[in-house]
């Protein structure tokens, strides 16, 4: 009788995972949960590049958290090397509050060992920036009767307090109707960490 040998791929180590890091809208990486550059609004692109073990897997991505309109996992672009990528615009109408979202990844291999990993987390920030308050630097030009700015001339330096409601924000001024000459971030601004920015003129 005839007899066939068949040999079989015996397989239960799961994909291994390495590194992942995030873009947004074509910016330099951002680490897990560190930086500015963590911080996505509506409109967004986020774009994930994840490192595993070996090529060959299904690599798919949850943004739910970050997105709800999104209704199915996005799966990755295999690099041929071991690296993934995947891509995904947040929705211009989405829904989901602001705040840390954990994006979650989903690594399967030909024998269907499952890797999930929270890979990395962003924050959604569709809130902007208050400003609470508008303030010369003492000492205190003269005002003008019935109004809110100060008076100046040709040559005078004009500092000014501006309060937000948070100190994590880029805050710059205009003042070409002040001055015909204006050039654009031309003025001098600090951070003075508690929420107060000076402008300086």
């Amino acid at each position: 009788s005839d007899s066939i040998i068949m040999t079989v791929d015996y397989d239960t180590v799961p994909p291994k995972h390495l590194s992942t890091v995030a873009f947004k809208n074509g910016q330099p990486p951002t680490p897990f949960g560190k930086g500015e550059d963590a911080k996505y609004k509506n409109g967004d692109e986020i774009r994930i590049v994840s490192k595993w073990d070996t090529r060959g897997y299904i690599v798919t991505a949850d943004f739910s958290a970050i997105d709800s309109q999104l209704t199915k996992e996005v799966t990755a672009l295999d690099n041929g090397d071991g690296i993934y990528t995947l891509q995904h615009k947040i929705n211009p109408d989405n829904k989901a509050s602001d705040g840390m979202k954990t994006i979650r990844i989903t690594a399967v291999d030909a024998a269907a060992n499952k890797t999930v990993i929270d890979a990395i987390l962003l924050e959604l920030d569709n809130t902007p920036p208050k400003i609470i308050s508008v303030r010369p630097v003492e000492p205190v030009p003269p005002f003008i009767k019935g109004g809110l700015g100060g008076i100046y001339k040709n040559g005078d330096l004009i500092a000014l307090t501006v309060t937000c409601d948070s100190a994590d924000y880029e805050v710059s001024a205009d003042f070409s109707n002040v001055d015909s000459t204006y050039a654009l971030k031309s003025e001098a601004i600090t951070n003075n960490g508690d929420k107060n920015y000076t402008i300086k003129y």
